[in-house]
C-alpha cells in the first residue's frame, strides 16, 4: 500500500479502470463546454503518454482538488470530482497527470500510464 495515497499499485493496466479515467476526463471536457476534444497517445520508455486537448473553458484554482469544479459551471457540471478521480486512477496505474493551458487557449490534459508487458 502507498502511504501517499492510501491505495495498493495497480501493477499492469486495469481496463476497466483506464476506460473509467477517460469517462471522467471527457465529462470534463463537456462541462467546460467543449465541442471538440482531440487525443493523441504514443508510448516512450515504457510509459504511454495520451494527450486530450479541448477547446473548453480553462481550469481554475487547483483542479485536483476534490469538489474543486475547476472547469464549467453549466448542467453538465457534476459534483466536482472528475479530476481527483481521474488523478487517482491514474496514480493507482504508477503514472502522472496534468493539466494546463495551451496557448492558443486550449486545455490539454495528459497523463501516463506504464504500457502494458
Amino acid at each position: 500500500e502507498d502511504s501517499e495515497t492510501g491505495y495498493a499499485g495497480i501493477r499492469e493496466p486495469d481496463r476497466e479502470l483506464v476506460a473509467r479515467l477517460f469517462v471522467h476526463l471527457l465529462r470534463v471536457a463537456l462541462a467546460a463546454g467543449a465541442r471538440s476534444v482531440e487525443v493523441e497517445a504514443g508510448e516512450d520508455d515504457g510509459m504511454v503518454r495520451v494527450d486530450l486537448r479541448d477547446d473548453g473553458a480553462p481550469a481554475s484554482g487547483d483542479p485536483f482538488a476534490p469538489f474543486a469544479r475547476a472547469r464549467g459551471r453549466g448542467p453538465l457540471v457534476g459534483a466536482g470530482v472528475g479530476l481527483t478521480v481521474s488523478r487517482r486512477l491514474v496514480e493507482l496505474h504508477g503514472g502522472t497527470i496534468a493539466l494546463g493551458q495551451e496557448p492558443d487557449g486550449a486545455t490539454l490534459v495528459t497523463f501516463t500510464l506504464p504500457a502494458e508487458g
